[in-house]
């Protein structure tokens, strides 16, 4: 058996369009085999998201917060005389897994947030993130009740999931933010995700499901929260309750310290008295009071 001996990586990372890919590594990493184990491994994560640069101005048709990635693995073997390489490429986002996900864990869920229930103002525009890659989603259902309770099909969206070589796509593609004004009852995410828990071999899909709970509220202005949550996607939060701004005013006494420091050393002048002066301190705290569920 191959004795390895040392492996090379070198890491590419850029944005945009997949071709061209840069000419120039990186990262050019050396590591000697640490063990009889004949595997040496590559921590890339936190070197991929230093070129991940998010963009985001409400404009859910140009958000950026992906990056392209790719490697070549070259392996030295004591008895080889002819290295061995490998190569891979992905996609890099500013999300991050839990550990007991394990290492390189799949996607298992191809709507880019972890809740099943979305609190959204009546009566607006709002945005539904999917993975449209390989095995990503195919469609967006979106159900209404009407008076009687009964649920109807009100409306859907095809994703059209992007699959085999990239070509010239860009990573941010690969994330599509659904719009909708429905104020549905249910939203069903259709995947062919077959590292997802719902995945039917018999259909080929898998069908994830959403609850919209739309909230009215005349007396308070509803506040809108962006952020970049665990999938690395820009997720929405609603704020829609009451914000109480607190400020407290304390005034006392404190004694100036006579201490000066120069080049030379510190010092303090034993005849000068320390006179006694009054400060202001001023607390000033801004809290939400908001209910939610995630």
């Amino acid at each position: 058996m191959a004795t390895l001996t040392s492996s090379t990586l070198k890491l590419y990372c850029w944005t945009g369009s997949y071709t061209p890919a840069p000419t120039e590594a990186q990262y050019t990493i050396t590591k000697k085999n640490p063990d009889s184990n004949n595997v040496i491994r590559f921590e890339i994560g936190e070197l991929v998201q230093d070129y991940i640069n998010v963009e985001f101005n409400n404009d859910y048709n140009n958000i950026k917060t992906t990056c392209w990635w790719y490697y070549t693995k070259t392996n030295q073997y004591s008895d080889l005389l002819t290295p061995t390489t490998s190569t891979a490429y992905g996609i890099a986002t500013k999300g991050y897994t839990y550990f007991e996900d394990g290492i390189n864990s799949p996607l298992t869920s191809s709507k880019m947030f972890s809740n099943t229930h979305l609190y959204i103002p009546e009566n607006i525009e709002y945005f539904i993130p999917v993975y449209r890659g390989p095995n990503g989603v195919k469609n967006v259902i979106f159900y209404t009740k009407d008076s009687s309770g009964n649920e109807t099909e009100a409306g859907g969206v095809t994703v059209s999931p992007i699959t085999g070589n990239p070509g010239n796509s860009d990573s941010n593609s690969y994330i599509r933010y659904v719009p909708t004004k429905i104020q549905a009852s249910k939203i069903e995410i259709v995947s062919s995700n077959t590292s997802s828990s719902t995945y039917n071999s018999q259909t080929g899909n898998a069908i994830e499901t959403i609850y919209p709970i739309f909230t009215c509220e005349p007396k308070y202005t509803n506040y809108k929260i962006s952020f970049i949550n665990k999938f690395g996607a820009v997720q929405d939060l609603y704020f829609n309750k009451k914000r109480t701004d607190d400020l407290n005013v304390k005034r006392d006494n404190f004694t100036t310290s006579t201490i000066t420091s120069s080049s030379s050393g510190v010092s303090y002048k034993p005849f000068k008295y320390s006179s006694r002066c009054k400060y202001t301190k001023i607390t000033y705290i801004k809290h939400w009071i908001s209910k939610r569920r995630i």
